[in-house]
This record gives structure tokens, C-alpha cells and sequence, in this order.
């Protein structure tokens, strides 16, 4: 498992997985007048299938995961904990990236967080999917029924709004400015 900085100014790739492990070292090899440098160790146990780039060049990775949750970690930073594989999305315009904690399939909702460089910020509890306007307001859906397809609109700026009742899904214009890592939903 390896990937390539946008630049190109370096790889990183995993090494030193153990038979019937899904984790390793992650390696970066830098890449300076065009030609490779030795490998240095970047960090240890990274889970090998969720290595990639945010938009703005930042490397995003997982390290102890369990059934699709891990910790989030950005350029060697924690981030959060028991974060939703398959729910990364990164706003570069807004400058905040969102994902779900605490994620349950049975019911197809989370806690819906934000990261903008500091503190983790909880935007609201039993969210099933979200989205980003182009001025960086974010688009929830809360409280949604998984037998009835449809739940609550709401519009998080720095508190939650609600716009409207028995919403089915949220649509919005893409740009290219947005980054989902293997889709919004937590399951899709």
C-alpha cells in the first residue's frame, strides 16, 4: 500500500506488516532534485487501507481499527478517536473537516464533528448524513428513520438550525474544492 504526495514530493507506503495484519509502519521517502531519499520510519501501527490526501496537501491516516472505527490522525496528529472509516470529508474553502464518531449501522447515524486545526467540535449527536454548502455552512440530516427514509433538515453555522421535517437525502452543487474520502453516510 503506497500513495504519492499531489506535489510529488515524496511516498509514503507501509512495511513491516505482520502475516494476517492489517497495519504496519508507514514510511515516507522524499523526493528531492528528482530522485528518491532514503526511507525514514513517518509512523508505527497505521492501519494499510485508508492512507490518502486531503485537498490541501495533508496526509490522513488510522491507526487501531476496529470494525471500520479508528483514530483519525492528520500530518501525525491525533485528531479524534472511534472515527468512521468511510465518512472523512475535508471543506477546503471552509477549512474543516467532518466525520462521525460513535457510528452504528443498525440505526445509520452518528455523532456528526468537525476539525479545523485545534479542539474537535461535536455538531450534533444522531446524524445520518451531511453536507457542506459552498460558503462552509454544514447540512445534516438528524433523527433519520431507516423504515420511513426521511428525517430533520439542519443548518449548523455556529449552532443547529432546523429547515425542515421528512427530508430525504441532502443535495447540493459539487465543487472541486471538496474532498469525501470514500463517500458521506457512513455506509454508501
Amino acid at each position: 500500500s503506497f500513495t504519492i504526495s499531489d506535489d510529488g514530493s515524496a511516498i509514503y507506503y507501509i512495511d513491516d506488516m505482520s502475516e494476517g495484519k492489517d497495519y504496519g509502519d508507514l514510511y515516507k521517502v522524499a523526493i528531492s532534485d528528482g530522485a528518491p531519499q532514503s526511507p525514514e520510519m513517518y509512523d508505527s501501527d497505521v492501519y494499510a487501507y485508508s492512507i490518502y490526501f486531503l485537498s490541501d496537501g495533508r496526509l490522513c491516516y488510522y491507526k487501531d481499527v476496529k470494525e471500520n472505527k479508528g483514530e483519525l490522525f492528520v500530518d501525525k496528529t491525533s485528531i479524534d478517536y472511534d472515527v468512521q472509516l468511510y465518512s472523512v470529508s475535508y471543506n477546503e474553502d471552509s477549512k474543516q473537516l467532518l466525520y462521525f464518531v460513535d457510528w452504528s449501522s443498525e440505526r445509520s447515524c452518528g455523532t456528526l464533528k468537525r476539525w479545523t486545526g485545534k479542539e474537535a467540535e461535536k455538531i450534533a449527536d444522531d446524524v445520518h448524513d451531511f453536507s457542506v454548502t459552498a460558503d462552509g455552512k454544514i447540512l445534516y440530516l438528524y433523527d433519520y428513520s431507516t423504515n420511513y427514509y426521511k428525517g430533520e433538515l439542519y443548518l449548523f453555522n455556529k449552532e443547529g438550525e432546523k429547515i425542515d421535517d421528512d427530508v430525504v437525502a441532502i443535495i447540493v452543487p459539487s465543487t472541486s474544492k471538496y474532498h469525501t474520502a470514500y463517500g458521506v453516510g457512513g455506509g454508501y
